[in-house]
């Protein structure tokens, strides 16, 4: 039998099958969060919440890739293959790291 909590930190991963989201990318993103978080409360900043740190964080991605020069000739992959989710389908991928959020919380 599975347990309640078990299940619970499944739905970060369940979101990103179903979306198509790389999990690692979650992980990353959301490590990105917390160090920022972090470093907020170190000092006089207050932190400010997932949604809105996510908000800019996706901001500062599309704008980091107008910036980039074209993929070389032939090559598939774009310049931040890793980083593309939170900015092609950034609903799905801020409901994946809300639920990673609480999994990490839970666990």
């Amino acid at each position: 039998m599975v347990s309640e909590s078990h299940h619970m930190s499944d739905d970060w991963l369940n979101i990103c099958r179903a979306e198509r989201i790389d999990p690692d990318e979650v992980r990353l993103v959301y490590a990105r969060y917390d160090a920022y978080r972090r470093y907020a409360r170190s000092g006089t900043d207050d932190a400010g919440a997932l949604e809105q740190w996510f908000r800019f964080y996706r901001m500062e991605k599309a704008s980091e890739g107008e910036q980039a020069g074209p993929a070389p000739s032939g090559c598939s992959v774009d310049s931040d293959a890793v980083n593309n989710a939170c900015i092609k389908r950034p609903a799905p991928f801020l409901q994946a790291l809300q639920a990673f959020r609480s999994a990490a919380a839970d666990g």
